[in-house]
């Protein structure tokens, strides 16, 4: 401390020979006292401080000095604040600036004026542009329209036993493909969806809504009910979810395997097979299932 007294008192100008120190410190820049919050001002007389680095020791030259002050601790860092925020604000400024010169040339550009939005924003759209389809009967229009024959696509029904899934989706897409496809080649498409609602999923899923002394006291009548209702309730949210997708139909006229008009086209068939020879009585292995209760079919083998 005393040396830089003592050279803050004499204002001659050293050589960089007499006014050579090595400082073995890993940083030149502890040198200006930071441990007693002092540093060193820079006057317009010239550069106060000049670094040399070598490869082994760090020369600190003292060129021509002025005047020595000292600044307290808070002084020193209001102003390293203040050198420090001074990059920030001048890098937001620059982005301002940079922002209004893009906007200055919006109004040369000739755009199209139009109310078309630059979203798709399906969540909304695609429910009012069904809506759209529904209410001007767009399919039925265009069926009428086409004049170049009858295209009729059958449905397999899927089981009125739950919620939609995958599978759903990619049976129901794939069939209004082929049907629109159809359209635009100018057949009259017919395309009728159906729910099968009878089986053994229909079924397990009503006894597992229900506890174990209301299935001892089950007959089976009334889990045939109990099945029905729950296949009509699931028949039209299914219903509801196909059409979400957008799928063209006759959803006004679907079929179900329960109506007594199906059941009775279903009596008929069997009667006229009978009939001709096909129905007859004999012996095959019949799979039965423990857990189920019920007989099962060799596709649900698997």
């Amino acid at each position: 401390m005393s040396f830089f007294k003592s050279l803050a008192a004499n204002s001659s100008v050293f050589t960089p020979r007499e006014a050579t120190m090595a400082m073995t410190q890993s940083s030149p820049y502890r040198v200006l006292l930071q441990r007693t919050g002092s540093s060193l001002r820079k006057t317009p007389s010239g550069n106060l401080f000049y670094f040399r680095e070598s490869s082994s020791v760090q020369v600190f030259s003292l060129l021509k000095i002025a005047h020595y002050s000292n600044y307290s601790g808070e002084e020193f860092c209001s102003s390293s604040k203040r050198r420090s925020r001074g990059p920030v604000m001048a890098a937001k400024k620059a982005s301002q600036g940079q922002k209004e010169e893009e906007g200055r040339y919006k109004h040369t550009v000739d755009l199209p004026k139009t109310t078309f939005g630059m979203r798709a924003n399906a969540l909304v759209r695609e429910p009012e542009i069904q809506k759209l389809w529904d209410d001007h009967q767009v399919f039925k229009r265009v069926v009428n329209k086409n004049d170049r024959g009858k295209f009729v696509l059958h449905d397999g029904p899927p089981y009125a036993n739950g919620d939609l899934h995958m599978g759903h989706a990619l049976n129901k897409i794939l069939k209004d493909i082929i049907n629109r496809y159809k359209l635009l080649q100018n057949y009259k498409v017919q395309f009728v969806p159906g729910w099968d609602c009878h089986g053994l999923p229909i079924e397990l899923k009503v006894l597992q809504s229900l506890d174990q002394d209301t299935r001892k006291d089950l007959t089976p009548l009334k889990l045939r009910a109990k099945a029905a209702k729950f296949a009509k309730a699931t028949v039209k949210a299914q219903m509801s979810s196909f059409q979400r997708y957008g799928v063209w139909a006759d959803w006004s006229n679907p079929y179900l395997t329960l109506d007594p008009e199906y059941e009775a086209a279903q009596i008929e068939v069997f009667g006229e097979m009978a009939l001709k020879g096909y129905i007859y009585r004999g012996r095959k292995p019949v799979h039965w299932s423990p857990s189920s209760r019920t007989a099962l079919a060799e596709a649900e083998l698997e």
